[in-house]
């Protein structure tokens, strides 16, 4: 099927309804007459791709009976570009690891995502042709408990394996970014397919009933779906190009009814404008989605999909971004003298913004990697010539570490809220609020300079994970003595799964 501006979600057929309420925005809602229900082994499996088995496959299955902490590392093949990743497991206790995700001489696996349940989707391409052409991509799902993996689907059809596009936009948007989203109960699936003649769409995978549900068919290409806390919506982005490395070209914000009842235009970004996409900050508790531009770094924004309502919360310069959920507060951060917005009347420092928009500053200076905490419901910043800065959403700032000991970033809070751990040039663990002592000279690998550690705490609190100097450590309460696990990691990402 050919798409164009005129086609059937084009202006054509788009109806505005207002709503009874004075004030709020009109809310835009398509309905989706094709929606189909199909078995997941009608994707189109011919042509350029091999067929798609979908046969379950046994494999290792991950140690102990969960949770598990996952972990990615580059596969052998030292691949680059799409980043092909092998998945590891260990046992909550740490004791024992195990390989559960491996290249083969099939498939490149890449893109993990945990869900509910014990189950992890991921991606995987053949081997057939040159990896970054992308080639066959596929959508697979692991059980952690049994080691049992299934070929959920193609992605692609083969009229997008023969494009001319090196690789197509519509591969892109399944490779290139996050395609994968889990129900928040886990038993449905949101991912991005190119099933058409060209352009990439939102489809719903039902984990108990095995079957696939469409739900958009825009003219371009569906990207970054995200769900909504209760689990009814689906907001995604509808992208013209991937473009060369400057953002992306955004046509509009969109929430489909995971029902599959009909999708809400969010925010219309227009032709003429460029935003280079949308920077999801988080949901909140009340369902809205707070976001902002990329390219200009600024114009905060919250969405409620089951109104159609976009509020605009600050037009100013911003350069990073936390939200509490429960309150709906947004930290912002600024710091115009080294990078970023670059308006020289826009002051450093970090501003907490109120959901109807109104703005206070609660630090003064250049600050960096605004992260929240939903343990002791606080947010915490680096700001140079201070340090960590911890806020509270009603606006008191304090310092809680200087950078003269070695650590830095944001502290791990245990899910108790009775210690605190830190990582840099070695690990540091205390009492929540009192300096901590260090217990490990290890330097703890960071996956996104402060805010990504490779540290963790075991969910029941009682024992810090970490991978430092290339080792996999385990440090249990009440003395954290560190114990090693396993040696010679160079993890790319972890992440904890449950059963």
């Amino acid at each position: 099927m050919s798409r164009s501006r005129d086609s059937r979600y084009g202006r054509a057929v788009r109806r505005r309804v207002a709503l009874p309420l004075a004030g709020i925005a009109l809310l835009l809602v398509i309905p989706l007459a094709m929606t189909v229900n199909a078995p997941r082994t009608a994707a189109a499996q011919g042509g350029t791709c091999p067929p798609l088995d979908t046969s379950p496959q046994t494999g290792p299955a991950a140690p102990g009976p969960g949770p598990w902490l996952l972990y990615t590392m580059a596969s052998p093949s030292g691949i680059g570009y799409p980043p092909i990743r092998d998945l590891w497991a260990a046992s909550a206790d740490g004791a024992s690891v195990r390989q559960v995700v491996a290249e083969s001489p099939e498939s490149h696996p890449l893109a993990y995502t945990p869900g509910p349940g014990g189950h992890v989707a991921y991606l995987t391409l053949s081997t057939d042709r040159e990896p970054w052409l992308q080639p066959c991509l596929a959508l697979n799902l692991l059980d952690l408990e049994t080691g049992t993996h299934r070929a959920v689907a193609r992605l692609t059809s083969d009229a997008v394996e023969a494009s001319d596009e090196f690789p197509p936009d519509a591969k892109r948007a399944i490779a290139d970014e996050p395609s994968l989203a889990w129900s928040p109960d886990g038993s449905q699936l949101a991912f991005i397919a190119a099933l058409g003649d060209s352009g990439a769409d939102l489809y719903l995978y039902d984990v108990a009933g095995d079957f696939i549900k469409r739900l958009s068919d825009e003219p371009d290409h569906a990207a970054l779906p995200t769900w909504s806390p209760d689990g009814a919506y689906i907001a995604f982005q509808e992208m013209r190009t991937f473009g060369t490395g400057a953002g992306y070209a955004v046509e509009h914000l969109w929430a489909a009814a995971a029902d599959g009842t009909g999708i809400v235009d969010l925010f219309a970004v227009g032709e003429d404008a460029y935003t280079g996409g949308e920077i999801y900050i988080g949901w909140t508790g009340a369902g809205e989605l707070v976001f902002h531009d990329f390219i200009n770094r600024a114009n905060l924004r919250r969405a409620n999909p089951a109104t159609g309502e976009t509020v605009l919360l600050r037009e100013a310069c911003l350069d990073d971004a936390a939200l509490d959920p429960t309150t709906g507060t947004t930290l912002v951060v600024l710091h115009p003298a080294e990078y970023g917005c670059g308006r020289e009347d826009s002051p450093a420092g970090a501003f907490l913004v109120s959901p109807d928009g109104s703005t206070v500053q609660a630090v003064e200076g250049d600050s960096f990697d605004p992260a929240w905490s939903a343990v002791d419901e606080r947010f915490y910043t680096l700001t140079y010539g201070s340090g960590i800065v911890s806020i509270a959403p009603s606006g008191e700032a304090a310092v809680v570490a200087t950078m003269d000991d070695g650590w830095y970033g944001m502290p791990l809070i245990s899910p108790d809220g009775s210690t605190w751990a830190w990582t840099g040039n070695g690990v540091w663990v205390g009492p929540y609020g009192e300096p901590p002592r260090q217990i490990d000279e290890a330097i703890v690998y960071q996956a996104n300079r402060f805010v990504s550690p490779l540290a963790a705490w075991h969910p029941d609190g009682d024992r810090l994970l970490y991978v430092g100097d290339e080792a996999l450590y385990t440090a249990a309460a009440p003395n954290f003595a560190p114990e090693l696990v396993a040696e010679g990691l160079t993890p790319t990402g972890w992440f904890w799964a449950y059963p």
